[in-house]
C-alpha cells in the first residue's frame, strides 16, 4: 500500500514539477535580497510572479546619490545589496513616484516596502534658489514622509533636524535609526507640534554638525523623553559628530588632486617612491624587545616579481577589462599622452647601481584635524541632557568624531565634564560593546598654564606634563579603574594637539638642555592603550590610526605589551603620514612587475596613470573617517584585490609579525587590505 502511494506521489510530482515560479514569496524575497540591483531589475521584467520579491529588494533600502562621483557610496550600496539612485533628476523622479503611486495592486506598492533611506549629501539648503533641486525636495518632503508608513531608518547627516518635526508623528515613532544634523532651519511656514512628537522606538542616534544655540540640541533631546520617563533605555547607539565628512572630503580632494606621474619622468617616480624599509627585529615579539633600534633593509623588489610570459594571458585580459571598465579611468582624462625620451633598453643597467631613496620634499600632510573649541559639541550634548534630567543607561555603542577637547576636561576623573559624562551615561562601563574615537584631538595641559593652579611640580612649567601624561578619555578611564566587561571593539583615531605638543617639547629642550630623554610624546599618548586594554577583558578588535610620528613598530610594541594580545582576533593599522609613500610604492611595484611587457615608455606611462586612478579610489575608501552604514562589510573589494600582489609584497611580513604576537588573531588589515591567517599558509 505504501509503495502504491509513493508511486502516485511521484506521478503527481512529474505532472506538477516544483519550479522557481512555485517558490513562496518568503523564499523569493530571500533570493532577491542577494542579487545586484541590475540582476533584480532583469528578474522583475522576466515574469510577473517575481514582482513582489523584486520590489522588496529594490525599495527596501535606498541610497540617494546626488553627485555622480560618489564612488565609495555606490560601492557600499552594491556590497550591502542596497539600491542606489544617482543624479538629482532621478532622485526627484523616485520621490514623485513614491508620492503619486496609486495604481499598484494591493500589497505591491513600492512605498510600502521602503524601510531605509540613506543620503550623505544635502537635500535642503536655506539659500536654495526657486526651481533648484533643494527647493523641489523641500516641496516634496511632507507628502513623501507621510506616505512611507514602514520607514524605520533615515540616515541623512546633512538634513537639519527641524525637518524631522514635519514628519507624520506615527511614522517618526517607528524610526529605529536616525542620523540627522543638529542644526535647525526652515523657510516654510510650518507648524511644529513638539510635545506630541516622540521617538520612542529609536535605538541608534547620530547627531551631526556643530550648533551655535544650545536650545537646538535640547529641543531635539526632548523627543527622547518617553511617557515622562527621563531614563531612556531603548537608545543603544549614539554618535556625536560636529563636522561630518570633514576629514573624508579633505582626503578625497588631496588624493584626487595629486598626480603620481608628475615627477620629471616615470623612472624618477619609480626610484624616488621606494624608500628603505624599516623592518622589525626578529626579537620584536619575544620577551622585552627593543623597539627603538630597528634594523633597516632595502626593499627587495625582485624577490616578489612575477613576470607574465604571455601578454595575452587570461590574467592580462582580465586585468585590462577591469582597468578599462573602472569608473576611475573612464572619461576624457583617462589617457595620459605625455611621452618620454629615455630608451627602455638602458633601464636594467640603470637599476643595477641605484640606491633607492625617498623624495623628502613632497607634501605628506594629508590629514586634516578639526580646529578650535567650536568643534567640541560633546560637552554641549552632555549639558543639555543633564539640564533635561535625561540619561541613557543602556548605551552599547558610543562614537565621538571630529572634535577638539580642552585639557581641563581630563585633569582627573572628578572634573565637571567627567561628572556630566557619568550622569548622562550611567552604567556605561558595564554596557558598552563598541567604543570609537574618530579624528579626536586633545589639547595638552602645557598649552594652558593657568589650569595648573596651586600645583608646584616644576615639571608642569617645563613641558614634562606632555611627555608623562597625555590627558584624554583613556587617562580618566584608567584612573577610575572600572572594568569594561562587554567592550569588544575599539577604534583609536586620536592624537594630542600637535602645535601645543611641539611648542612644549621645544620649550622643555630649551630650559633643560642637559636632558636628552628620547621619549616621543605622540608614542607615549598611544601607549595609553596598553593600560586601557587591561580594563577590557573582552576586547577582540582594535582599529588603530596612528598619530603623527607613530609608526608600525610602535603599534607592535603596544600590542606586544597589551594584556589582551593573546585574545585579539582582528587588528587594523593605518598611518596617514605614509599614505602617499605607500601609494607610490604600490604603483611602482605594479609597473616593475610588468616592465618587460612594454616596448616604449608611453605605454608604461599610460598604464601607470590608469593604475594610479584606481589605487587612489581604494585609499579614499580605505581611509574613511566616518562610520558609514555598511562600512564594515567592505573588505578586499575589487579595487583592493587588483593590488593584491603589491600589498602582499609590502605588508605580508608585518601581517605575519602580528599573527606571531597574537595567537588567536584571524585578520590583520593594512590600509584597507585584509590578510587572513588561514590564507597565508603561516603556522604559529
Amino acid at each position: 500500500m505504501i509503495k502504491i502511494e509513493e508511486q502516485r506521489e511521484i506521478k503527481r510530482q512529474r505532472k506538477n514539477p516544483i519550479t522557481f515560479l512555485s517558490f513562496p514569496d518568503e523564499i523569493l524575497i530571500n533570493i532577491t535580497s542577494q542579487l545586484s540591483q541590475k540582476d533584480t531589475l532583469s528578474l522583475l521584467y522576466s515574469n510577473k510572479r517575481f514582482e513582489r520579491a523584486c520590489k522588496v529588494r529594490l525599495y527596501k533600502n535606498i541610497v540617494l546619490i546626488k553627485h555622480f562621483g560618489a564612488y565609495h557610496f555606490k560601492k557600499l550600496a552594491n556590497y550591502n545589496c542596497y539600491s542606489f539612485i544617482v543624479g538629482g533628476n532621478k532622485i526627484l523622479a523616485l520621490l514623485n513616484a513614491l508620492i503619486e503611486d496609486k495604481t499598484s495592486p494591493s500589497g505591491t506598492s513600492p512605498r510600502l516596502f521602503v524601510e531605509q533611506i540613506i543620503t550623505y549629501e544635502k537635500l535642503f539648503n536655506f539659500y536654495s534658489q526657486p526651481g533648484s533641486f533643494e527647493q523641489k525636495v523641500e516641496e516634496l518632503w511632507i507628502p513623501l514622509t507621510n506616505c512611507l508608513k514602514n520607514l524605520k531608518v533615515f540616515i541623512s547627516p546633512r538634513t537639519p533636524h527641524s525637518y524631522i518635526f514635519l514628519m507624520n508623528k506615527d511614522i517618526a515613532q517607528n524610526l529605529s535609526a536616525l542620523s540627522i544634523s543638529s542644526k535647525w532651519f526652515s523657510k516654510g511656514n510650518y507648524q511644529f507640534n513638539l510635545k506630541a512628537f516622540k521617538l520612542q522606538n529609536l535605538k541608534k542616534l547620530k547627531l551631526n554638525d556643530g550648533v551655535t544655540e544650545p536650545n537646538f540640541i535640547s529641543m531635539f533631546l526632548e523627543l527622547l523623553i518617553i511617557d515622562g520617563q527621563h531614563s531612556n533605555t531603548s537608545l543603544e547607539e549614539i554618535e556625536i559628530n560636529p563636522a561630518f565628512g570633514f576629514q573624508d572630503l579633505s582626503l578625497d580632494e588631496k588624493l584626487s588632486d595629486r598626480y603620481y606621474t608628475e615627477d620629471t619622468n616615470l623612472l624618477s617616480s619609480f626610484l624616488l617612491g621606494n624608500k628603505d624599509r624599516h623592518r622589525l627585529a626578529d626579537v620584536a615579539y619575544r620577551g622585552s624587545p627593543n623597539f627603538e633600534d630597528d634594523t633597516s633593509s632595502i626593499l627587495n623588489l625582485w624577490r616578489s616579481r612575477e613576470i607574465i610570459d604571455d601578454v595575452q594571458s587570461a590574467k592580462d585580459i582580465a586585468e585590462r577589462q577591469f582597468i578599462m571598465s573602472h569608473r576611475a579611468v573612464k572619461g576624457p582624462k583617462s589617457i595620459n599622452t605625455r611621452t618620454w625620451n629615455e630608451n627602455a633598453q638602458v633601464v636594467p643597467q640603470m637599476l643595477k647601481n641605484i640606491s633607492f631613496q625617498f623624495l623628502h620634499d613632497r607634501d605628506l600632510s594629508i590629514l586634516s584635524r578639526p580646529e578650535g573649541n567650536d568643534s567640541e559639541m560633546f560637552s554641549l550634548f552632555l549639558k543639555s541632557a543633564e539640564k533635561l534630567g535625561l540619561s541613557f543607561p543602556n548605551i552599547k555603542k558610543l562614537v565621538i568624531s571630529n572634535m577638539v577637547f580642552k585639557a581641563d576636561h581630563f585633569l582627573n576623573y572628578n572634573t565637571e565634564f567627567w561628572r556630566l559624562f557619568n550622569t548622562v551615561f550611567p552604567n556605561f562601563h558595564e554596557k558598552v560593546e563598541i567604543l570609537q574615537f574618530r579624528n579626536i584631538v586633545h589639547k595638552p595641559l602645557t598649552g594652558q598654564p593657568s589650569l595648573y593652579g596651586d600645583i608646584t611640580d616644576q615639571r608642569l612649567q617645563q613641558g614634562w606634563e606632555v611627555i608623562e601624561r597625555a590627558n584624554s578619555f583613556l587617562t580618566c578611564f584608567i584612573q577610575e579603574q572600572k572594568s569594561f566587561p562587554r567592550l569588544k571593539k575599539m577604534t583609536f583615531f586620536s592624537a594630542p594637539y600637535e602645535f601645543h605638543i611641539e611648542r612644549a617639547v621645544s620649550e622643555r629642550e630649551t630650559r633643560i638642555a642637559h636632558d636628552v630623554s628620547p621619549m616621543n610624546p605622540f608614542v607615549k599618548y598611544s601607549e595609553l592603550l596598553i593600560d586601557f586594554t587591561l580594563l577590557a577583558p573582552a576586547l577582540e578588535e582594535l582599529d588603530f590610526v596612528a598619530p603623527k610620528s607613530v609608526e608600525f613598530k610602535h603599534f607592535v610594541k603596544i600590542i606586544t605589551l597589551s594584556p589582551r594580545r593573546g585574545f585579539f582576533k582582528k587588528l587594523s593599522f593605518i598611518s596617514y603620514d605614509d599614505i602617499i609613500s605607500i601609494i607610490t610604492k604600490i604603483l611602482n611595484l605594479k609597473i616593475f612587475k610588468r616592465f618587460n611587457m612594454f616596448d616604449d615608455f608611453k605605454k608604461i606611462d599610460n598604464y601607470h596613470y590608469l593604475c594610479s586612478r584606481i589605487v587612489k579610489e581604494h585609499f579614499i575608501s580605505a581611509t574613511k573617517t566616518e562610520d558609514y552604514e555598511g562600512q564594515d562589510c567592505l573588505k578586499n573589494d575589487k579595487d583592493a584585490l587588483f593590488f593584491k600582489d603589491e600589498f602582499h609584497c609590502l605588508f605580508r611580513e608585518d601581517a605575519q609579525t602580528l599573527f606571531k604576537i597574537c595567537p588567536r588573531l584571524t585578520e590583520a588589515t593594512f590600509y584597507g587590505f585584509t590578510f587572513y591567517k588561514e590564507e597565508m599558509n603561516y603556522y604559529v
